[in-house]
This record gives C-alpha cells, structure tokens and sequence, in this order.
C-alpha cells in the first residue's frame, strides 16, 4: 500500500504544481495526471531494468518521492498552488459516468470477480505481469505487464495465494474508467456552452461501449491502455501548442512521457504518433518563429533540441527493449513474420465508423483550412494513410488481418474525437441541420437499444424482412452478445490452482493437461512456466518427456477437456494424488 500512496501524493503534487493563473477543470486535468503517471511508471521500470536495478514496489516508490520531493520544491518556490473548478454539469455527468462504469465492469467481472475473457491473451498478460513481479525487470512491451504488476505487486498482502489475479481484473476496470474519461478531458475544452457538453458527455459513452469494451470483453489488456495514452498526447500536445516558457518545459516532458508510454505500450502505432506529433511540433516552431535558422536552410537549434527532448528517449527505450535487450540476449524478435500471424479478433472494415466519419472529415477540413494542427486532426489524416498501407499489405497476405483491425482500436479514437469537433464546429454555422444529423443517429440508437426491429420482425418478418440498424451499430451488438455469453474460465480452475500453490507448488515445476487457454491462467496463477515447451507436441511426446523428468514432478489434468478425452489411457498411467470433480493431480512413480 505504500507504493499506492506514493502514487497518490505525486499525481496531487503534480497537479498542485502552477501552471496557469485562471483556475484549470479538475475533470480534465485528473485523468491526464493519472494517465501521465503509468507512463511515468513506465519510464521508472524501463530506466531501473537498464541500470541492473531490481525493480519492484520498493524502488518505484523510492522514485514517486524523490520526484514528490522535487516538484514540491518547484511549488514552494513559486508560492502558490493550481486551482481548479469543478461545473455542476461536469459533477453530474462525473457521477453518473462512474456509476454507469461501475455497474458495466461488475456486470462483466461480476462481485466475485469471475475470470470472464473471450481470447487466452489476458492469462498471458497476467503471466507476464507475474514475472516482472517475480524477476523484478521488464521486457518487451512492457507497458501493461509493469503498471499491471505494480498495482498486483503491492495489494499481495489483501489477497495471497492465488488471488491477486482479482487485482488484473480490477486494474483493469481501472483502465476501462480512465479510458472514457481521457476521451472526455479531450473534448470538454472544445465545448464552450452546456449544450455542447452535452454532446461531449453523450459521445463520451459512445466511444467508451465500443472498442474500448470490446477490448475489456477480449482481454487485449496492452491495446485499449496504449490508445488511452494516445488519448492523454491528444490533450497534452494541444497545452503544448498554446503553452510558452516553463509551462512548455513540463508539456515537453508529458509529451516524451506519452511518446513512451505508446512505443512500449504497442509498438504497431509508434510511427503514426511520432508522425503526427512531430508535424504538432513542427507547427508550433513555425507560427513561433523557431523552426528554421536565421538564413532559413537549416532547422534551428531551439527546433532540434525539442526535437531530442519529446522523441530521444521514448525512442532509445522502444529500440533497447524491443531490438537491442533482445539481440544481446540473442534472441531477436521476428516482427516480419509475427506480423502474418493470425488471431481472435473483432474485425469490422468500415461499418463501425460510418456515422461519424462525415462530420470527422469535416473537422479535418475545417482545420487545415484555419491552417490550425492539433493531434486529433493530424493523426487522423496519417493514421488513415497508415491503415491504407497496412490494408494493402494485407491484400497482399504480407500482415495478418489479426493485425490489421488492431489499428480500428486507435482510429475509433481519432474517429469519434474529430466527429465530436467537427459537430460542434458545424453547429456554430449550420445548427439545424447539425442537430438533425444527431437527431438520426440517436434514432437509430433508440432503435438499436430497445430491439424494435426484432420486435417488428416477430410480428411478421415480412413487415422487416432485414434488420438494417444493427449494421451502423455492429460494435455495440457484437459486444452485447459477447457479453451475454460471458466467456470465460472455470471457477474450478482457481481451486485446482489454490491447491496446487499450496501444496506441491514447492516440489517445483507442475505441467498443466487441459486446454491451452486454460493452461496460461493456470501458469498465470501458479507461476508455472511450461506451456512454451509442450504447446503444439504430440501427447505421447510431452508423456515420455514428464516421465524422464523434464517437466516436473506433478502433472495436472482437466478431466473433461478433449485432450484428456482424447489420450485418457495415457494418463490414467499416473498415480492420482489428489483428485476433485474438476481435475487430477497424478505423477508417475510413488513417492
């Protein structure tokens, strides 16, 4: 809990740090706080790793009060603290907001935190996570795995054994209500009167119940938190475009921060940020006069320096992790290849987006005719043109559809963001029309929502031969269905767990028989670590192997998954030293 309280005083000492005169909406300013504190988190675990410094709770929190300390100073010397304010209209929709955030993660996770995912990714994730708790040093794309394993890592003393993962689930709630509200922080500041927050607050649970639910539901745990950070460089570049002197220092630094937290977070949307930031950078240089040298054929020195503050070290660390860390390890990552690799994804080409991408378009128009930049815009002409490259290279069976519709996680962003600002934008001149074309999406909506066209169709099908709203809204249906299913783990799985943690985890390695998905939570909360050496062998294979003694002492079979069915005879050999209506734990020999 220490580490936690750590976290707390420096997210309030950094937004008690001055940095404007008028008071600041505390409704955007916390979420960006919170959210520059995981990538802050992240630079923390990646700079001790690199220095052969363990990294846990301990050293992090050391770090969060060292820093405290400094930002402190800058408070005192500067003598007086940020205020904020906090509109009636903002506390409604505040409170509301969590509410309904609330209800939608117990409904998914249910009171007893039930293990409810559609993919075998979060039990990978999880693993992952226990290992940095467990070696103390990140790797990869670690973003998920260190702020997962922190927050696991110093709530263990509540719940021991096996059920920290309950700490996975709730982070991960955590990240699903920061995710919306980032989207907010956003937008609000484009709205000037309460009817254009009303718009925002609205769009607010349009973003949240499409991707970002669907990637709760799918477990993807790195995608839906590296777009939140996108999210946060959103806010954060357009305080950086207005800002000047050491108010641009600090969104300098937020800015590196984010860089990170996305190249670390998932690698795949890098260059289209980097891009897009860089042109936000290249803007603000140019309507300030520092671009380019005094004889105009160079970039300035002031330019270059910027530069090298928002990208150096984000980019440093994104090469020594994923590239180098690797490469003296000697074992490089593969990315041409892994990009052709398939996967359980939602897909959905164009549909999810179609309402929106009009008034999104406009807002692109209308800024670049301003001849204004901000990040939303920028990133979603470039973002766009990335996804048209990764499109062609999936026509031409050179990156994997599973890849390809990971980028829609990040385009519904910038989608609904542009479509946000572009509406408002619209309102000020065309106000009827704008509010007839949300007057038809939010029909459709009602529709969608109460099952009307079922409802017809039950009359007489020939009444409604199709059912046409569903298809504006596939996002939404997709994960009503999947939530209905509420796919996901055996809770019998978590008692065969605890009794192997227990009692034989300490005779070493213990091999898990049943299906794969449920193998990486069993290794997830044991900390197991065999799957890599058994997954896609024959039966007999692994049998001869455990036998020689290669896999451990114990083995534990699901005794109605399809590889115990199908191969029962070979492992009826084991002698059975614990047995429940769920599994056996055997090993071959007596003791």
């Amino acid at each position: 809990m220490f580490y936690i309280l750590t976290e707390i005083v420096l997210i309030l000492a950094f937004l008690m740090l001055p940095r404007h005169d008028e008071k600041q909406n505390i409704v955007i300013c916390f979420p960006i706080a919170v959210v520059a504190y995981e990538c802050l988190a992240c630079f923390w675990t990646g700079l001790l790793t690199i220095l052969y410094i363990n990294t846990n709770i301990n050293s992090a929190a050391v770090c969060n009060l060292a820093l405290c300390a400094y930002l402190v100073w800058l408070i005192w010397k500067k003598q007086k603290v940020q205020k904020y304010n906090l509109a009636v209209s903002d506390t409604v929709f505040l409170l509301v907001y969590t509410v309904v955030i609330f209800w939608a993660v117990r409904e998914r996770f249910t009171p007893e935190l039930l293990i409810r995912f559609e993919t075998s990714d979060p039990g990978v994730h999880l693993k992952s996570a226990m290992d940095f708790v467990n070696g103390q040093r990140v790797k990869g794309m670690y973003l998920g795995a260190a702020t997962n394993g922190l927050f696991i890592q110093s709530m263990t003393k509540i719940w021991e054994g096996v059920q920290p993962y309950k700490f996975f689930l709730i982070k991960y709630g955590i990240n699903f209500y920061f995710s919306g509200l980032v989207f907010a922080s956003g937008l609000i500041g484009y709205a000037h009167r309460i009817w254009m927050k009303m718009i925002v607050y609205v769009a607010v649970f349009f973003y949240v119940f499409g991707y970002p639910y669907n990637d709760m539901v799918f477990g993807f745990v790195y995608l839906q938190l590296t777009v939140t950070v996108i999210a946060f460089l959103c806010v954060v570049s357009g305080w950086y475009i207005d800002s000047e002197g050491e108010n641009k220092n600090i969104y300098g630094v937020l800015l590196a921060l984010g860089c990170l937290g996305t190249g670390i977070g998932y690698t795949l949307f890098a260059p289209a940020v980097y891009a897009a930031l860089l042109a936000c950078i290249v803007y603000k240089a140019y309507k300030e006069g520092w671009l380019l040298r005094t004889q105009k054929r160079f970039f300035s020195t002031a330019f270059i320096k910027e530069g090298l503050r928002v990208f150096l070290v984000p980019t440093v660390m994104t090469l020594w992790f994923l590239v180098i860390a690797p490469l003296l390890a000697r074992n490089p990552a593969d990315y041409g290849n892994a990009l052709t690799i398939e996967g359980y994804i939602y897909r959905n080409l164009y549909s999810d987006f179609w309402l929106y991408i009009i008034f999104a378009v406009y807002a692109v128009y209308v800024y670049l005719k301003k001849k204004k930049i901000n990040l939303p815009v920028i990133l979603l002409v470039i973002g766009t043109g990335y996804a048209v490259f990764f499109f062609i290279k999936m026509l031409q069976a050179e990156v994997s559809t599973y890849y390809y519709y990971k980028l829609n996680y990040m385009l519904w962003m910038l989608v609904l963001s542009c479509f946000v600002i572009g509406v408002l934008e619209f309102l000020k001149k065309e106000r009827f029309f704008g509010i007839s074309y949300l007057a038809g999406i939010a029909m459709l909506a009602v529709i969608m929502v109460t099952g009307a066209e079922g409802k017809w169709r039950e009359i007489n099908i020939n009444n409604l031969p199709f059912a046409d709203t569903g298809a504006f809204f596939h996002i939404y249906s997709m994960n009503q269905m999947l939530h209905e299913r509420a796919s996901g783990r055996d809770v019998r799985l978590v008692k065969i767990c605890e009794k192997v943690k227990e009692d034989y985890s300490d005779a070493g390695e213990v091999l898990f028989i049943g299906h794969f998905e449920n193998m990486f939570w069993f290794e997830a909360l044991t900390d197991q670590r065999i799957s890599s050496y058994i997954l896609w062998k024959l039966p007999e294979e692994v049998m001869e192997k455990y036998k020689q003694g290669q896999y451990g002492k114990y083995m534990v079979v699901a005794k109605e998954s399809e590889e115990y069915l199908s191969n029962a005879q070979l492992y009826d050999e084991l002698e059975r030293v614990y047995e429940d209506e769920y599994a056996f734990i055997g090993i071959w020999g007596s003791d």
